[in-house]
This record gives structure tokens, sequence and C-alpha cells, in this order.
């Protein structure tokens, strides 16, 4: 009985191994994969985006902003704004500190 089950178990790590060969691919294959998921992800962009007008989301967004920094004030919570606003001040100085590491 042990014997048909050491078979057994040679048998499937025979197998095992035989179906995990590897694929390589070519860098041209690789190149038009690559294009190809870069295109649907750009399709899935341009479809959810259509009809958007940046700019003008910006500006609402802006807008936006401007008013609950007003109603902040109006409250008293200047230690929110504060907190706000020196984490914008964080996010840009990286930004540009990276854009300009990009350069060099």
């Amino acid at each position: 009985m042990s014997d048909e089950i050491m078979d057994t178990q040679a048998e499937t790590e025979t197998v095992a191994v035989e179906s995990q060969e590897t694929k390589t691919f070519t860098q041209e294959e690789l190149d038009r994969i690559v294009a190809d998921r870069v295109a649907r992800e750009q399709r899935k962009f341009d479809k959810r985006l259509s009809g958007v007008d940046l700019d003008e989301a910006r500006d609402l967004l802006a807008q936006k902003e401007a008013a609950e920094l007003e109603r902040q004030k109006e409250r008293g919570e200047f230690d929110v704004i504060l907190k706000k606003t020196s984490r914008k001040k964080i996010w840009r100085y990286r930004a540009t500190s990276q854009s300009c590491n990009r350069r060099w």
C-alpha cells in the first residue's frame, strides 16, 4: 500500500515539474503587451473624463476649497486650517524637488 502511495506521489511530482515550464518573451512581444495595456488604461480614462473640462473642474474645486476655508475661519478652526495649509506646502515642495531631481 505504501509503495502505491510513493508511486503516485512520484508521478504527481513529475507531472508538476513538467507543467511548470516558464514562458519567455521577446522584447517585441513585451513591447506589444505593454502598449496594449497602456492603450486600455488610456481608453478607460478617456471614457471616464469624456465631456469634462479639466480647467473648469479645477476652478470648481478651488472655489469649493476656498468656501470651506472661509467656513473654518468663521468657526475658529485655525488648527485645522494650519494643518491643511502645511500639508499642501509639503506636498508642493516634494513635487517640485522630485521634478528638479529628474532633470539632473
